[in-house]
């Protein structure tokens, strides 16, 4: 029997509701492999409607689960690093990873297989990492990758330098559909050879109104700027990227203070930027 034009119109016509419901349940390199087939497939995940929905699908939900290894082997007096894609029921297919530099000419020695890790968002894949001074977020699948700006905080004046950055947390907020990143910053006084570089006498620096207090600050992506986190949190003494675990929007760290007499586990919320011990 004929079928009516009706008929197939709507065989042919799947609603953009219906089709996003059933994209957003893909992991994301399905999801990227199938931006192939049409146009607005292709910036699926430009859409905050969509991107939302398909962060909030817990991970049990996923396929095609893929791992991030880190390799380092030394041979001969020197040490090779090599980052690798893990993928298959048994993570037997293996994709060694050429970053690109996301610095160019701005800092062409950065290194993607000798940077630090601290963290990684379980459904999208974004991966947060360091060298030195300059943080990055970037995503193996998507190919996609973000210089982290610096702070206004290390700016002079007031004419102090940065003694140490100690990265607390990497997280995504679902309220605001934004990934966050927090740290520690300590301070210490300026050298004469920064205020030579400078081009400040010493007799010129205001000393009595520098101030040399710690501070915590976060950065945002959305805003992609970093500001002054006003909390008394405790911190971690010495942080390392194995002490940290970042999950479901929260991160997590032990305190233990100076005379190692008081451990306390601190959680910090990136949706409503608060604390709890």
């Amino acid at each position: 029997m004929a079928k009516s034009v009706g008929e197939k119109r709507v065989r042919n016509n799947i609603p953009n509701d219906l089709v996003f419901s059933i994209l957003s349940k893909l992991s994301l390199k399905s999801l990227k492999r199938f931006g192939c087939v049409c146009k607005p497939w292709t910036f699926l995940f430009e859409n905050s409607c969509f991107r939302t929905n398909f962060i909030s699908i817990p991970p049990s939900y996923c396929n095609d689960i893929s791992v991030l290894l880190y390799e380092v082997v030394a041979h001969d007096y020197s040490i090779h690093c090599s980052s690798y894609l893990l993928s298959g029921d048994r993570y037997e297919n293996q994709v060694k990873l050429d970053f690109p530099n996301p610095f160019q000419e701005e800092n062409s020695f950065f290194n993607f297989n000798t940077c630090d890790y601290y963290g990684c968002d379980p459904i999208t894949g974004t991966i947060c990492l360091s060298q030195g001074k300059p943080f990055v977020l970037g995503n193996p699948t998507t190919n996609e990758y973000k210089l982290i700006p610096p702070s206004s905080l290390q700016a002079v004046p007031p004419y102090r330098e940065l003694a140490s950055k100690d990265l607390h947390g990497f997280g995504y907020d679902h309220i605001k559909d934004d990934f966050k990143i927090i740290r520690y910053m300590r301070f210490t006084t300026i050298s004469d050879q920064e205020l030579e570089r400078l081009d400040v006498r010493y007799e010129y620096v205001p000393w009595n109104e520098i101030s040399y207090e710690s501070e915590w600050e976060i950065y945002s992506l959305r805003c992609n700027s970093w500001s002054k986190l006003d909390i008394n949190m405790p911190n971690h003494c010495e942080i390392g990227s194995s002490q940290l675990l970042n999950i479901d929007g929260m991160s997590h760290w032990w305190y233990e203070s100076e005379n190692r007499d008081k451990h306390v586990l601190v959680s910090f919320d990136f949706s409503n930027e608060m604390f709890v011990t």
